[in-house]
């Protein structure tokens, strides 16, 4: 996650919160493996889609979780730019698919791919 975060910063683009939510279990005494949040975004991107549709800013800005396993693997997830799409019935597909390109291509960059 810190790979991820020093990249979209690097980018210019906004890191608005990161959540360890495995530190905030810990705190009321729950055991989680390492688990964290990274919210951030663009608003050049975000508002053309929020003015399309308000509800769309539910799930913006974009987020990126982490998580280590049981065998110790650190997994990234981030909802798919098109289940975006379809969910908030956004029109706007090529915004859609720069969304989708700039997510897979961060997050192959924090995990050392090419």
């Amino acid at each position: 996650m810190d790979r991820l975060e020093k990249i979209i910063k690097q980018k210019g683009i906004i890191v608005y919160s990161r959540i360890y939510h495995s530190m905030g279990a810990k705190k009321v005494g729950i055991s989680m493996r390492p688990t964290q949040l990274l919210i951030f975004g663009n608003p050049k991107a975000g508002s053309p889609l929020i003015n399309e549709n308000p509800l769309v800013a539910l799930d913006l800005p974009l987020k990126v979780m982490a998580w280590q396993d049981e065998k110790n693997q650190t997994w990234l997830a981030y909802m798919n730019s098109a289940e975006l799409k379809k969910r908030h019935h956004i029109q706007n597909a090529a915004l859609i698919a720069e969304m989708d390109g700039l997510l897979k291509s961060l997050t192959n960059q924090a995990l050392g791919y090419k």
